[in-house]
């Protein structure tokens, strides 16, 4: 009966192990880099993503710099996972600013102070209009919502003031063609003055009120 070794009593599998470990090479530890057209592809897709929201953002630059080294396919799997990631959070970031954009944008920075609709005190056919009274950063606005309101006869301008209680001290705010955009001077308070007015002026060189109001409503 024969003796074996113990070199005899390997399994298969070690033989198998020992030739993979005798063909490593100090290659195989050395530190890899990614693909050099990995960081590139990132940016392009980060970009597209701002493209398609249209949001108002610098592109992400990265950078392309490599240090040396051919990546294996371990490692490329692994930057792969890196950038997919990236493109996650980036892409997570802009819902995000999205919605932020969205609640505290230019709308939310106005503050309704009071409203009116506006009557008709002649005959306007089908014109409809509203006045609102809003502050944007501490400067009040007289914002006109005006539909189908004819043009002003030939001659004449139609004009919006802010008057008092009394109707005694008509303020100017300027002529108006349909739906305005007016600041209010700060040397007229609304609060004394809530009274909207649009009449109709004459090109006359006078700039007193003609008396020849069209609509008229209260701010509250």
């Amino acid at each position: 009966m024969t003796q074996r070794g113990p070199d005899d009593m390997r399994a298969p599998e070690d033989d198998r192990l020992a030739a993979l470990l005798a063909g490593i090479t100090p290659d195989d530890s050395a530190r890899t880099e990614p693909p050099p057209d990995l960081w590139a592809g990132i940016s392009a897709r980060v970009a597209d993503h701002e493209e398609e929201h249209g949001r108002d953002r610098p592109p992400v630059v990265l950078s392309t710099r490599r240090q040396g080294g051919e990546g294996r396919g371990g490692h490329t799997r692994m930057w792969q996972l890196a950038a997919a990631i990236v493109v996650v959070v980036v892409a997570i970031a802009g819902v995000l600013f999205a919605v932020g954009r969205d609640s505290t944008g230019p709308s939310a920075d106005r503050r309704l102070v009071a409203s009116a609709e506006l009557d008709q005190l002649e005959p306007l056919g089908a014109t409809r209009a509203s006045a609102r009274l809003v502050d944007e950063a501490g400067r009040e606005h007289l914002v006109i919502d005006a539909h189908d309101m004819p043009p002003a006869p030939e001659g004449s301008d139609y004009e919006l003031w802010l008057i008092d209680p009394a109707v005694s001290d008509p303020r100017s705010l300027g002529t108006v063609t349909g739906s305005e955009d007016v600041v209010v001077p700060s040397t007229i308070d609304p609060a004394k003055y809530p009274i909207v007015d649009i009449s109709l002026e004459p090109r006359d060189g006078d700039h007193q009120h003609s008396g020849h109001s069209l609509m008229r409503g209260t701010l509250r």
